[in-house]
């Protein structure tokens, strides 16, 4: 059941996403700009991949493990600018 949920979340996720990403372009091609929704559904596309990434290294050895959250950590530094 854990699975299913965690499949529906990186899914909404996912779509929250694409459709923040979406509305932000049509609006910046208006002449526009707002970047707290750009943030926002960056951050949403970054939770969907994290949570896809974890339902594939979950069952992997200890070092796969070791790797994602490493690269989890690099990725929200990115994604904050650091």
């Amino acid at each position: 059941m854990a699975k299913k949920n965690s499949y529906y979340l990186a899914g909404l996720l996912a779509f929250v996403g694409i459709l923040l990403s979406t509305i932000c372009w049509i609006i910046e091609g208006l002449g526009g700009n707002i970047p707290f929704i750009a943030w926002i559904g960056s951050l949403a596309l970054l939770l969907a991949a994290f949570i896809s990434a974890w339902g594939f290294v979950s069952s992997k050895k200890i070092t796969w493990r070791y790797i994602y959250f490493i690269l989890v950590i690099l990725a929200i530094f990115g994604w904050l600018d650091w």
